[in-house]
């Protein structure tokens, strides 16, 4: 068993220099900026599956099917590589990220503007219509958490929670007013200081109480806590035009840096960077990180415009165990 001491001692000695980290889940998660950064290679690298022009990517981490998107589908590849297509527009309907509920098997993707969600069994719904940027699912409650922009204003971007029917829950970040757009039957959030956000995570254990989002447009990471505050990754400079987030069972989260063309590794504690990997504009990266906590080791998978690429990180670089709890 890695406690997060550990796991700090061994990013320590791997990149030669000490990152400040605060208390998880205190109120020193509130602070305008986060410390320091730090880069620590993994000694295994990107292993390319297959595949091209890519946009969003999504793992089952019960039956560690991986859902893909391009443009105009969405396809499951099997554990045994087995691929089939989930989901095919009849015509151009630029499919963008994709998101997949682990304990339903539900696949969330979004098409134009709308969120639809396709069951088991095949059957699709539209949950939630309006200009949709973004989705994650948290797998212990079925909630959504989509990224949206209210179309025809300027710095009118939110992040909002929807049950899984598209029922409204309320804003993850921005204040939720009253709207003049009869395309949107619910209230957006905006005043948020967020641009273009074009990702979103949530913790998969629902320990940390943390979500993720990328501020494409201010070229920034922001986390927000269980009690709605939030930090900056970050300088500015550290990241250009970030897109896709995931987070693992150890509260790290994952970064598409498409600018940058690199996915980088944000160690959650500390909010700083323990690892990046090249690639060719990434658009969304994917955890599966198993059914349970120690001696798991993750597996990311990275969407790309040269292709699906799947890392296996040493599990020396890698905390195995859910070591954080929620301050109230």
């Amino acid at each position: 068993m890695i406690t997060r001491s550990l796991r700090l001692a061994l990013a320590v000695i791997a990149a030669g220099f000490v990152c400040a980290c605060s208390n998880p889940g205190g109120e020193s998660l509130a602070a305008a900026s986060a410390p320091s950064m730090a880069t620590v290679l993994h000694p295994n690298g990107p292993v390319k599956v297959g595949f091209n022009y890519l946009h969003g990517v999504a793992v089952d981490s019960s039956t560690h099917d991986v859902y893909f998107s391009s443009f105009e589908e969405v396809r499951k590849m099997a554990p045994d590589g087995a691929v089939m297509t989930v989901y095919k527009a009849k015509t151009y309907n630029n499919i963008g990220q994709v998101a997949v509920d682990s304990s339903t098997h539900d696949v969330y993707f979004i098409a134009g503007s709308w969120l639809y969600r396709i069951e088991p069994n095949g059957s699709k719904h539209v949950v939630v219509v309006g200009d949709l940027l973004s989705v994650a699912v948290d797998p212990a409650t079925h909630n959504l958490y989509v990224a949206h922009v209210y179309p025809g204003y300027a710095n009118r971007y939110g992040v909002m929670k929807f049950a899984p029917n598209g029922e409204t829950i309320g804003c993850v970040i921005g204040s939720k007013t009253r709207h003049d757009n009869p395309q949107t039957s619910w209230w957006p959030c905006y005043g948020a200081d967020v641009r273009n956000p074009r990702g979103v995570a949530v913790d998969p254990t629902g320990i940390s109480g943390w979500v993720y989002i990328s501020d494409t447009g201010h070229n920034e990471i922001k986390k927000v806590d269980h009690k709605g505050h939030v930090t900056i990754i970050g300088p500015s400079s550290e990241f250009y035009y970030p897109h896709g987030l995931a987070m693992d069972r150890g509260h790290d989260a994952f970064v598409a840096d498409t600018g940058h063309n690199e996915v980088k590794e944000i160690f959650g504690p500390c909010s700083c960077i323990t690892a990046r990997w090249p690639f060719k504009g990434p658009k969304a990266v994917a955890v599966d990180s198993g059914t349970g906590g120690g001696g798991v080791r993750p597996v990311i998978y990275v969407a790309a415009a040269d292709g699906l690429w799947k890392i296996t990180p040493s599990p020396a670089a890698l905390r195995t165990v859910d070591d954080l709890s929620r301050h109230e």
